[in-house]
């Protein structure tokens, strides 16, 4: 029997959440799930989904630190040091029903026209991150070179040809 339960990562603690407490901790009235997008069963099953998804994403993203961290030891980057975060599923939970929740402050109706819980992953543009940082402006233009050497830049790839 499927759970009625959010089961998220928040901060390296796995915490399950029902409606009613899913609501408090992010300081939703019980207005804000049936105005927004999804059915609190959709999200349910978003959550479960970006569970099995967040692991390639954390690999992902330690495959990235590692190339900059690796440009970085060769000083060939300009880069000085690295940051990186996943999105945990309970916040991402939160911005899909903030920001498809009419009159909601942030939200962004018009963006999130026709999402669902198929293609949530396509709307959303934060769910892993990774900040270079570098000691002096004109290290941008290393940071550039580095970054359209090893990457290649395919419109293809862009989120909004995606959807």
């Amino acid at each position: 029997m499927p759970s009625d339960k959010i089961n998220a990562n928040e901060n390296g603690n796995n915490i399950e959440y029902t409606e009613k407490e899913f609501c408090k901790r992010f300081n939703f009235t019980g207005e804000h799930i049936p105005k927004c997008a999804f059915t609190w069963d959709d999200l349910v099953y978003i959550a479960n989904d970006y569970n099995n998804r967040r692991i390639t994403i954390i690999n992902n993203e330690k495959s990235l630190v590692n190339l900059f961290q690796e440009a970085m030891r060769d000083k060939v980057s300009g880069i000085h040091s690295i940051r990186s975060r996943t999105k945990d599923t309970a916040h991402l939970i939160e911005k899909l029903i903030r920001k498809t929740t009419p009159e909601e402050k942030g939200s962004n109706i018009e963006k999130y026209e026709g999402i669902n819980k198929g293609n949530y992953y396509k709307f959303v543009t934060d769910l892993a991150g990774i900040r270079l940082l570098m000691l002096y402006q004109k290290d941008w233009e290393l940071i550039h070179k580095f970054i359209t050497d090893v990457f290649q830049n395919d419109k293809n790839n862009y989120i909004n040809n995606n959807l």
